[in-house]
């Protein structure tokens, strides 16, 4: 079985993370690793398209959400093609809040042996361009667009940033001079 953790901070109250995580097709829906994402009566489909050595392969996973107190879990369900398990806690913060991600799959013996460091970058993609789609979210429904709030530009208040490790969500790099974004402002989102 396939395994990866890994711990992201956003700028944003804890509530509005866990309002955006209650809904895996918006979570998935901009990662490159993902077919199609829908939603069904009874849960939902996501389809992962993985490509290597110019194979196309097409993991199809049905599952349900589940939450406990500040946990989100994304469980694969019984008639899944295959097994999954993605699991958010997650911890308020003095910037914000705190993403601790546990991640499993049973993708076949050959993705088992092969696949370790390419499931690692799978799931860091995934929760980078699902925290970039939710970040995006929370600037939207905000009551006036951030571009009109008045401020300096700078990555330290934008909700795309993270201090603790100086990356940005939107280039997904480290930033070395926070008082100039790479981004030029074109992906700003002022935090709350």
């Amino acid at each position: 079985m396939l395994s990866h953790e890994v711990s992201r901070s956003l700028n944003v109250r804890l509530e509005r993370c866990v309002m955006c995580l209650l809904d895996p097709v918006k979570f998935f829906k901009t990662s490159r690793y993902t077919y199609t994402a829908l939603k069904l009566e009874d849960g939902y489909e996501i389809v992962f398209k993985w490509v290597k050595w110019g194979i196309t392969r097409h993991y199809r996973v049905k599952l349900k959400v589940h939450r406990s107190d500040n946990v989100i879990s994304y469980v694969s369900t019984p008639d899944s093609d295959y097994e999954f398990r993605m699991s958010f806690t997650l911890t308020p913060t003095s910037e914000g809040t705190k993403i601790f991600l546990r991640a499993w799959m049973k993708a076949g013996l050959m993705a088992d042996l092969l696949g370790r460091r390419d499931y690692a970058r799978f799931v860091e993609e995934l929760i980078d361009s699902g925290i970039t789609t939710v970040l995006s979210e929370v600037a939207s429904s905000a009551t006036k667009p951030s571009r009109e709030v008045p401020g300096k530009i700078e990555c330290v208040t934008c909700l795309l940033y993270e201090h603790s490790k100086h990356y940005c969500y939107y280039i997904r790099e480290v930033v070395k001079d926070v008082t100039k974004p790479p981004c030029k402002g074109r992906a700003y989102l002022r935090g709350e």
